[in-house]
């Protein structure tokens, strides 16, 4: 991965999973989806650091000092030949579960951008580039989900853009194949895995245990547009630009599709419009040169960032 959607080590807090236990979670509870939300967040980007597994599980690292152990490590070097198509990963075990994160897209990995624009769908209606890039890994990931300890039985999957699309697919492998339900499915700013297809065969059980959070106008969040077939699945949790999900935000249910391509291209440019008279155009996302260049992004590209999620679940 590149430095463009790493983190400093410095910036992962050792409270980041704050009280979060798998086996406890409560898919009812707004207190316990948030709260695991911030979680699933921090997991999201720790998978964006598969290049740096000193990093991740080391002396120091970053998942001995959450509680976690690492049982499996993907990463895919921009400077693969073949496959071209595959997935980052990190799967953790502890805190009562075991957790599944894939990375989003990095922009400078022509890999990831493969990944993304093989958009036909498959025969089972799965977006075609993801359907790939999970069977590359999935031998490896079986094995590290098909038998956890009895300790880390609640299997939770979670990703950012990209890896949001990959988490549903590979949930619904999971269960479909092993048998292997998800406890629970959290995306943050993922695009639409799959056309109608996949959308009606995905099992009810697996919708509703699956919290699709969207911030502001996020781009990605809106592709593959739903005017071409494509669908989304889960409970649809949005907060707006700049704004924070908490307990007065809504969760629509499984079998919403927002947000439309069109309708969040033409709110952006109102958010724009707002934060030019409020003197806050260019304000920075997140921290030093980065987050000034995070700050002159589009709007619908600034709000995908990881830091406007973190930002947004006051993470």
């Amino acid at each position: 991965m590149s430095f463009l959607v790493e983190m400093d080590r410095d910036r992962y807090p050792a409270d980041a999973l704050g009280s979060f236990d798998g086996s406890k979670f409560d898919p009812g509870s707004r207190t316990a989806i948030f709260g695991a939300g911030r979680a699933m967040m921090w997991l999201s980007q720790l998978a964006y650091e598969t290049a740096n597994p000193e990093k991740i599980s080391g002396a120091g690292g970053i998942l001995p000092a959450w509680g976690l152990a690492q049982r499996l490590l993907i990463d895919n070097p921009p400077d693969n030949a073949l496959p071209l198509k595959t997935a980052c990963a990190v799967v953790a075990g502890g805190r009562g579960a075991t957790l599944v994160a894939f990375a989003g897209t990095d922009p400078l990995k022509i890999n990831d951008w493969i990944t993304d624009f093989d958009a036909f769908p498959s025969t089972t209606g799965i977006h075609t580039g993801f359907a790939k890039a999970v069977d590359r890994i999935w031998s490896r990931l079986r094995a590290a989900i098909a038998s956890p300890p009895a300790a880390e039985r609640a299997v939770f999957f979670t990703g950012h853009s990209l890896g949001g699309a990959l988490a549903i697919v590979a949930a619904e492998r999971a269960m479909r194949e092993l048998g292997v339900q998800a406890t629970a499915i959290f995306t943050f700013g993922s695009p639409r895995p799959g056309d109608a297809r996949f959308a009606t065969a995905f099992p009810p059980a697996l919708g509703n245990s699956t919290f699709r959070f969207v911030h502001g106008t996020d781009l990605v969040a809106t592709v593959g547009p739903s005017f071409v077939g494509f669908r989304h699945v889960g409970n649809f949790i949005h907060c707006a630009s700049g704004g924070r999900f908490d307990a007065a935000t809504p969760v629509l249910p499984h079998g919403n599709d927002m947000p439309e391509f069109f309708e969040s291209g033409l709110k952006s440019v109102v958010v724009v419009l707002g934060r030019a008279f409020d003197g806050q155009l260019l304000s920075p996302v997140g921290q030093g040169a980065l987050g000034a260049f995070f700050g002159v992004l589009p709007q619908q590209i600034r709000d995908h960032i990881p830091p406007s999620y973190f930002a947004a679940l006051a993470a």
